[in-house]
């Protein structure tokens, strides 16, 4: 460890703060946000380099602010060890158009979408698909629409890990963007039960008690673009309370799961009132 350990009585006068660890070659590999001794916590962790330098960006914050800010740094400096974005990283780093989609975007109550809808997520970074493995490079929408209508439809027709129940529910795919902004409709027909990547490898579960053992997905094979206009191209889906239904952490969305979520926010709120 290259940095000396925070006093007590330093670390007192901080608040929330929000720090980044450093390669010796200045390489930025993880953002935190934290109170207290938060900085020093991962000093040990074998996935970690054996020698870095703890550096406080800001210090004196309040929660929401080192939550901003942590979100920012990570959209900006794409730390390698960093698993997940940050809280609010839809409003990080925006390209100018995507910003714009955001805000012109109208917002639509998922009370009220269609059913039969699987809603994916493109956006930049990385992804880790399960614990302990390589992380996964995403391009952003942008990047990938720059190729054509192909590349989205290949982007997001699979192959997803879901019940055939599911999968056999679904009839069209919908597109947003990294700031939840639907961008697409397709419509798909039956889905096809896979066994292998396209690649040829077989699907296999990847961690667990039963990593190891086959995992079949589906793929969407039959895809086009929607042959009637959808209400909610265009727009961004919100819950109830304006929160973003969409979350990163998950492959995809399901409407009639969101839908059903939201009735029951409709419902709490009104009792609320």
């Amino acid at each position: 460890m290259i940095t000396e350990v925070l006093r007590p009585d330093v670390t007192a006068q901080l608040g929330f703060y929000v720090y980044r660890l450093v390669t010796t070659t200045g390489h930025t590999f993880y953002v935190g946000k934290g109170t207290g001794s938060r900085v020093h916590e991962h000093r040990g962790r074998t996935d970690f380099p054996a020698r870095y330098e703890e550096r406080i960006v800001q210090w004196g914050l309040t929660e929401a602010a080192a939550l901003r800010l942590e979100a920012a740094l990570i959209a900006v400096l794409d730390p390698t060890l960093n698993r997940v974005s940050g809280h609010g990283h839809t409003d990080c780093d925006l390209r100018t158009d995507t910003l714009q989609a955001r805000l012109g975007a109208a917002q639509f109550d998922v009370s009220g979408i269609p059913d039969g809808i699987l809603i994916v997520q493109v956006r930049g970074g990385v992804y880790y698909p399960y614990p302990g493995a390589k992380p996964c490079r995403h391009l952003s929408f942008e990047d990938i629409a720059a190729g054509g209508e192909a590349a989205i439809m290949a982007r997001v027709q699979g192959d997803w890990t879901t019940g055939a129940a599911t999968a056999k529910r679904v009839r069209q795919i919908a597109v947003a963007d990294g700031s939840n902004v639907i961008r697409r409709v397709y419509d798909v027909t039956a889905p096809l039960h896979v066994t292998h990547a396209p690649h040829g490898d077989l699907y296999v579960v990847a961690s667990g008690k039963s990593k190891g053992q086959p995992q079949p997905r589906w793929r969407f094979t039959g895809i086009t673009v929607s042959a009637q206009p959808s209400p909610i191209v265009g727009t961004r889906l919100v819950f109830p309370d304006g929160s973003d239904p969409i979350k990163n952490q998950i492959p995809f969305n399901l409407s009639w799961t969101l839908r059903d979520k939201a009735t029951g926010m409709h419902r709490v709120l009104a009792v609320a009132s």
